[in-house]
C-alpha cells in the first residue's frame, strides 16, 4: 500500500515516482528548457507555473473554436507557440519544484489534471485547423485522448508509478509545434486538402496518426498493467456510449466538448486523488453514468425529450467537475504556496 502522502507539506518525503523513457526528456530539459528557467521570477512557485503555461493550451481552445476571423498561416503560428508555451512551461514546474524541494501532492495533482484536457484541446486545434464538420471524428477523436490519459493514470494507481515510452508525449508535442508552424510556407496547406489515396483528404492520415500514437500508448500500459479495473472499465464503456449519444445530439460543439471534458475529467480527477489518500480504485459520477443510460434508451423513444436531457446533463456534468476539482484542490490546499521557501 501507498503511504499517506497527504500529511506531507514539502519535506521531501512525498517522491513523484517516473519511468520516464523519453528519448527527447533529457536533452530538451537539460539544454533547451534551463534557457527558459532563467527567465523565470525567483518568487514564482510551480503551482503557480503550472497554472500559467496551462492557461495557454485553454487560449488555444479558444482560437480553435473561432477559426474565421483569421488566416491558416497566422492559426499554425498561434497554435505552435501556445503550445510551445505549455510544454515548456510543463517541464518548468517540475524544474522549480524539484530545486526549491517544493514537491508535493498538490503540484503532482495539477499539473496532471490540466494535462488531462492539453490532449483533446490539441485533437479539437486539429480538427477547427481542417475545418471537419463530422460530429464522430469530432469526439470519438477526443475519446481516445482521455483513454490515454486515463490509462496512464490507472497505472500509477495500480503500480505506484507513471511510466513513458521512448516516444511519447513530449516527442508528439514538438512534433504537433513542427506541423502547426509548416502552415507558415506557401503550398502546404493545400497538400493536406487534397486527396493522395482513395479520394480522402491527406489530413485524415494525420488523424489515423493521432488514433494509432493514442492506442499504442493505452495498449502500452494495459500490457504493463496487466489487468482491466472494473471501475476503469465502466469508464470506458459510458465514456464510449456518451460519445456517441453526444454526436447525435443538437447540442453545439463548444458545449459538447465541455460535456465530455467534465464526465473524464470528473472520473481522471478522481483517480488521482485517490492514489494519493491510498483509497479504492474509484468509479465515475454514479449519477452520470446512470443518466448516461437513460438517455441512451430516450434517444431511441423520443428525440425532443433526448435533446432536453443531453442539456440537463452538460449543466450537471459542468458543476461536477468544477465541485469535485475544488473538493480535491482544497483536499491538498495545505501543500499551496505564495512564494518559493528559502532553499
Amino acid at each position: 500500500m501507498q503511504p499517506d502522502l497527504t500529511k506531507y507539506p514539502y519535506t521531501g518525503e512525498y517522491t513523484y515516482n517516473c519511468v520516464d523513457d523519453s528519448v527527447m526528456y533529457g536533452p530538451f530539459k537539460k539544454y533547451y528548457c534551463v534557457v527558459f528557467y532563467k527567465l523565470v521570477p525567483a518568487f514564482l512557485t510551480a503551482n503557480i507555473i503550472t497554472l500559467v503555461s496551462s492557461a495557454g493550451m485553454w487560449m488555444l481552445l479558444y482560437i480553435s473554436f473561432n477559426m474565421g476571423t483569421i488566416t491558416v498561416a497566422q492559426a499554425g503560428i498561434a497554435f505552435a507557440f501556445l503550445m510551445h508555451f505549455y510544454v515548456v512551461g510543463d517541464h518548468l514546474d517540475g524544474m522549480r519544484a524539484k530545486l526549491t524541494r517544493t514537491s508535493s501532492p498538490l503540484g503532482e495533482y495539477l499539473d496532471h489534471y490540466f494535462d488531462i484536457y492539453s490532449g483533446a484541446i490539441t485533437v479539437s486545434a486539429f480538427i477547427g485547423f481542417f475545418a471537419v464538420s463530422n460530429n464522430y471524428l469530432f469526439y470519438f477523436l477526443q475519446w481516445f485522448s482521455y483513454l490515454t490519459f486515463a490509462s496512464i493514470m490507472m497505472e500509477e494507481k495500480e503500480t505506484g508509478a507513471i511510466c513513458f515510452a521512448k516516444i511519447g508525449s513530449l516527442e508528439g508535442v514538438i512534433a504537433t509545434i513542427i506541423f502547426f508552424l509548416s502552415f507558415a510556407i506557401d503550398g502546404v496547406w493545400g497538400f493536406w486538402q487534397t486527396s493522395s489515396y482513395f479520394y480522402i483528404p491527406n489530413y485524415y492520415y494525420v488523424f489515423g496518426l493521432l488514433v494509432l500514437s493514442f492506442i499504442t500508448t493505452t495498449g502500452d500500459v494495459l500490457l504493463r498493467v496487466k489487468k482491466l479495473p472494473p471501475p476503469f472499465t465502466i469508464f470506458i464503456v459510458i465514456s464510449l456510449l456518451l460519445c456517441y449519444l453526444l454526436s447525435i445530439s443538437s447540442i453545439s460543439k463548444i458545449v459538447g466538448w465541455f460535456v465530455l471534458a467534465a464526465f473524464c475529467g470528473d472520473y481522471i480527477g478522481r483517480l488521482m486523488i485517490s492514489y494519493f489518500k491510498v483509497t479504492p480504485h474509484p468509479l465515475p459520477d454514479i449519477i452520470a453514468v446512470l443518466w448516461v443510460l437513460l438517455l441512451s434508451l430516450i434517444e431511441y423513444l423520443d428525440q425532443s425529450i433526448f435533446n432536453m436531457g443531453i442539456n440537463i446533463f452538460s449543466y450537471y456534468m459542468i458543476f461536477k467537475v468544477l465541485y469535485s476539482f475544488t473538493n480535491n484542490f482544497n483536499t491538498l490546499s495545505s501543500h499551496w504556496l505564495w512564494i518559493n521557501p528559502k532553499v
